[in-house]
């Protein structure tokens, strides 16, 4: 019988050039994934303490808003009660004035109102000029505008007679 030989140390292998390569491309990955989470932390840092300082701005400034909305409120209060006080001022009166000053020979056609501006505006129709300066006299007499105004007038016809158009501005003190 032939003897069994055994040797239990083996010649050493040499390495494989892909194993190599292998080794080198994993240690280029992991450098950049490495770098590119160190800059992801630096930016989720960033953001964080951005987010912070917002915060403590927020707070600080909610005290600064709750007083321009306090002055805001008050500040239409104060709107509100003065034109409360110009509605409460005798308009029967400025309108009685008004419509005693009109007659047959006047056609009044708009009258609007600003209570703010203590204005008011006039569109009138009469038969000649001198009966629309009548009536501006007229509404200048009652006493209760400072100021009437024939601010333009023009010559038209309507209904097919000729007639004056002409528009009034009146004024008074704000009480």
């Amino acid at each position: 019988m032939d003897a069994l030989q055994l040797d239990f140390t083996h010649p050493p292998r040499r390495a494989v050039p892909m194993a190599w390569v292998l080794l080198v491309a994993g240690a280029v990955t992991f450098a950049t994934a490495a770098d590119r989470h160190a800059d992801l932390g630096d930016k989720a840092e960033h953001l964080n303490d951005k987010i912070e300082k917002l915060q403590r701005r927020a707070k600080s400034a909610t005290p600064v808003r709750r007083q321009a909305e306090a002055a805001a409120k008050e500040e239409g209060a104060r709107k509100e009660n003065q034109l409360l006080g110009q509605l409460e001022s005798p308009w029967d009166d400025r309108l009685k004035a008004v419509a005693s000053a009109a007659d047959e020979s006047v056609a009044l056609l708009d009258f609007s109102l600003d209570a703010v501006a203590a204005k008011a505006r006039i569109v009138a129709e009469a038969k000649n000029i001198d009966d629309a300066l009548a009536f501006v006299a007229r509404l200048r007499q009652t006493g209760r505008f400072d100021q009437v105004t024939l601010s333009r007038h023009e010559s038209r016809k309507s209904g097919g007679v000729d007639v004056i158009g002409f528009n009034l501005q009146l004024s008074w003190r704000k009480s």
